[in-house]
């Protein structure tokens, strides 16, 4: 009986529904580049409504016009940004401009997680608008390494239009699943009577203070949306000492490109010995080698090689390799779990790219090198505890 009635708690209802969106989002996004997963995101979906309605009884009718309220407003609003070319998300079944099935299923959860897990937050529109326009745009980005999407030729562009949507969308889900709730002024469900052990009351409010509740409540919602996080790879997966075109590089370091649980790819650094970090750009030669642990579309790499050299080049000088960048975008195919890429540079042959050791193409010319390589290398790399993971050994 106790247990029962701290399950019915709002907040312990918060911490049991977020981490059945968690679920859901990851099962969705991880599905969106796997064909054969493609339903996937949906059967979770399923299974956690199911679970919440084992849980919470008295709030399936809610979550049931939650899930398709959201269900609709996503596919309008995703339709529109994907027509628009605000997104560009990886699509299986449905024609386009209609949002792909993981995006649907995204909705869908979230609409049930409106209604089951988010009574915290009704009534409180200003928070709701806060929190849209920022966990929004965040988890929108957050599906970029994993595949799942990709932003307009302007990310910024793109994140500030989905953050502004989301500002609106969400305290209008808010406010449409408070004006369900059964219970007082301050949208209470009546399901949180009697009040359970863990949560007495003095003078009328919670032991748990209303602030850290909100707390919890972003921490939640920001959790899909944490960005890639890099720490040190599995240097065994590398030769301490690799040879290109009887050229002897030594490995300076591994970095690990993650997104929080998932990891994404390890990623050496081979150069010659004396070579330092102020000295990565004069020309000399280097590789870069990828060991992958998840499934990434072709397309994927050149857009996010685009959108860090945009960042990291003057315009001029992004102007004049646009052709090369663009050629070598061209080159990167899907790679599975377990695929390798080596880019590599030989002054007086050019830049190549191989994978699982079949050429993919060569850029010739000694310039375009130190252009490239900044992607991961240069002074607004890609992630810099990953640039610090793979110079380690370097001065």
């Amino acid at each position: 009986m106790a247990m029962d009635l701290w399950f019915q708690g709002r907040h312990a209802r918060l911490v049991v529904c977020s981490l059945v969106y968690q679920v859901v989002w990851f099962a969705a996004v991880c599905s969106a580049s796997r064909p054969r997963l493609l339903l996937l995101g949906p059967g979770v979906l399923v299974a956690g409504l199911v679970l919440q309605r084992l849980l919470f009884p008295s709030l399936m009718k809610r979550m049931i016009v939650m899930l398709t309220v959201s269900l609709v407003a996503g596919l309008f609003i995703d339709g529109v940004l994907g027509w628009t070319g605000v997104l560009i998300p990886v699509r299986q079944l449905l024609p386009d401009p209609v949002p792909p099935v993981w995006l649907l299923t995204l909705w869908a959860g979230f609409g049930v997680y409106t209604a089951s897990g988010l009574e915290l937050m009704y009534g409180r529109s200003r928070m709701a608008v806060i929190a849209g326009g920022l966990a929004g745009p965040l988890a929108y980005r957050a599906g970029v390494p994993l595949g799942a999407l990709a932003l307009s030729a302007t990310p910024w562009f793109s994140l500030i239009v989905v953050g502004a949507v989301w500002a609106v969308a969400f305290p209008l889900l808010l406010a449409l699943a408070a004006r369900m709730d059964n219970g007082g002024r301050d949208g209470v469900s009546s399901i949180t009577s009697p009040k359970p052990d863990g949560f007495a009351q003095s003078g009328g409010k919670p032991r748990w203070s209303r602030v850290s509740a909100v707390l919890l409540l972003i921490t939640m919602l920001l959790l899909p949306a944490t960005d890639a996080l890099a720490l040190q790879g599995d240097a065994s997966l590398f030769d301490p000492v690799k040879r290109v075109h009887d050229v002897e590089l030594a490995r300076r370091g591994v970095g690990r490109l993650r997104r929080w649980l998932i990891k994404g790819c390890d990623i050496a650094l081979y150069t010659p010995p004396e070579t330092a970090r102020q000295t990565l750009f004069t020309g000399g030669p280097k590789a870069l080698e990828f060991f992958y642990y998840v499934r990434i579309a072709g397309e994927q790499f050149a857009r996010a090689s685009d959108e860090t050299l945009r960042g990291e080049l003057s315009p001029e000088t992004y102007a004049r390799f646009k052709t090369q960048i663009d050629e070598m975008g061209r080159y990167f195919a899907a790679v599975e779990p377990g695929d390798r890429y080596l880019l590599y540079f030989i002054p007086g042959k050019g830049t190549a790219l191989d994978l699982n050791g079949q050429r993919q193409g060569l850029i010739p010319g000694d310039e375009f090198a130190d252009i490239y390589f900044r992607i991961w290398l240069g002074d607004k790399p890609l992630d810099n505890a990953l640039y610090k993971g793979m110079t380690e050994k370097m001065k």
